[in-house]
Formats: C-alpha cells, sequence, structure tokens
C-alpha cells in the first residue's frame, strides 16, 4: 500500500520559518541600524528600522532584545524575545510583500520598554502597527519626493 504525502508548495511553507537569514546578528550591520536608522515606540516595544534598496540576504532581517535592566531573570528575557521573533513570523508574510513590491530591503531591531511581562496579543500588535507605521512614513516620504 503506497502512502501519498500531502505537498505543499514553497510559498506556503515559507511564512512557518524564521531563518537565520532573516535574523540580525552581525556586528557591522547591527551598528550600521543605531547609527543611520530611525526609530519610535510602538509601546511596549521601541523600534528602530533602517530600509534600504541594496540587495540584502534576505529582504527583511531582525533583531529583538530585552533588557536585563528590567527583567533580571533570564527565563522572562528568554520569553519575551520568543514572544516577538513568533509575532513576526506570523505577520510577516504582508511586510515582506510590501518589501518586494517596493524593491526596498529592511533592517529591524525590538527592543523591550516595558517593565512588566507582557501578553503575546500586545506583543502581535505591536509588530503589526511597526509595520504600518513604517509603511505610512515611507509612502509619506515617497510622496514629498515626487
Amino acid at each position: 500500500m503506497m502512502h501519498q504525502t500531502a505537498e505543499i508548495s514553497t510559498a506556503e511553507a515559507a511564512p512557518a520559518k524564521l531563518p537565520k537569514r532573516e535574523r540580525l546578528h552581525h556586528k557591522k550591520p547591527v551598528e550600521e541600524l543605531f547609527s543611520t536608522g530611525q526609530s519610535f515606540i510602538a509601546y511596549p516595544l521601541r523600534v528602530v528600522y533602517l530600509l534600504e534598496p541594496q540587495k540584502a540576504e534576505a529582504r527583511s532581517r531582525i533583531l529583538v532584545s530585552a533588557p536585563k535592566k528590567h527583567f533580571r531573570r533570564a527565563t522572562k528575557r528568554n520569553r519575551i524575545k520568543r514572544l516577538m521573533r513568533e509575532a513576526y513570523r506570523l505577520n510577516k508574510t504582508p511586510w515582506l510583500e510590501w518589501l518586494e513590491g517596493n524593491g526596498l530591503y529592511a533592517r529591524i531591531a525590538w527592543s523591550m520598554i516595558s517593565k512588566e511581562l507582557p501578553e503575546y496579543k500586545q506583543i502581535e500588535q505591536a509588530i503589526q502597527k511597526t509595520f504600518a507605521k513604517i509603511q505610512k512614513r515611507e509612502e509619506e516620504q515617497h510622496a514629498v519626493d515626487q
């Protein structure tokens, strides 16, 4: 008896992962992001981002952090970072499509600024707000340039 396996296209499988190439981890790109990037608050997160037309490994690369100052226990910091990565992973598809459509590459850093342990819904809303705000800023700047 032969077993049939369901075939999944790469487009359907792609959103389910967060590969290493989508993580920002080398010193030079991180320093460049923090020195030249723009920032804003999407409570409970601080966002620093940099959009550029240059080709990179991935369309969007992210960095997440939770300060030891507010969360002394590593388990809490790890949980916060895991929530941020998960919220990004589940909400990145429209963001990546927008970047692709505009020919842009993004670097984004999220840092927790709240002193309380957040719930997943708060983090997810902040990530979605981040994408919307960056898109709005970019479209406003593009309109001013023309």
